[in-house]
């Protein structure tokens, strides 16, 4: 999974569940909490988050799974 903002790549996630024995952890999610945490480092608001990451696009090789859908649908 990529998160691009811009053209620019701004966060990368794998698929870890095997890895880590945690069915949570797939690429999107960490993404997600790659880009947040940058973003959370530099004093953004959750309002500036919301804005920011509505401008961003997600790329991924496989359809989301439902879990992942619902979450990236909340944000």
């Amino acid at each position: 999974c990529v998160i691009v903002e811009e053209g620019n790549l701004i966060a990368t996630g794998r698929n870890r569940t095997n890895q880590t024995w945690n069915a949570t952890i797939h690429a999107e999610m960490e993404a997600l909490d790659v880009l947040f945490e940058q973003w959370q480092r530099t004093g953004f608001s959750p309002a500036e988050v919301a804005e920011k990451f509505s401008a961003c696009s997600l790329y991924v090789i496989c359809e989301l799974c439902i879990k992942c859908a619902a979450a990236l649908s909340i944000i």
